[in-house]
């Protein structure tokens, strides 16, 4: 289901699950940060962005009240600490430049 805010809600869900099952709270960071705030391609499409629309809701087949649980993905999984794991990764991704003689 396609969110009109372009929010991978999935993706989303998918990466706050498995920190709450694998407790690893820098690995959830970085692939939150990576894939859902635009570290690898730019596009953000992570939790903060939800407007709190509802359409999601009357979409969900399972009647999840989606933008209640986005705000405790972005609560627990955005912010600052994010901010600064994604920093890292992308400083350390960066190409290494030589300097010539």
């Amino acid at each position: 289901m396609p969110c009109i805010n372009s929010i991978n809600i999935p993706g989303n869900f998918q990466i706050y699950n498995q920190y709450h099952i694998d407790k690893e709270e820098q690995k959830a960071r970085g692939m939150y940060g990576m894939m859902l705030m635009g570290g690898l391609n730019g596009k953000r499409a992570d939790a903060a962005l939800c407007k709190d629309c509802k359409q999601c809701i009357q979409r969900c087949p399972q009647h999840i009240d989606i933008p209640e649980e986005l705000k405790a993905v972005a609560k627990e999984l955005g912010g600052a600490k994010t901010e600064a794991v994604l920093a890292m990764m992308k400083a350390h991704m960066a190409p290494k430049t030589t300097k010539k003689s």
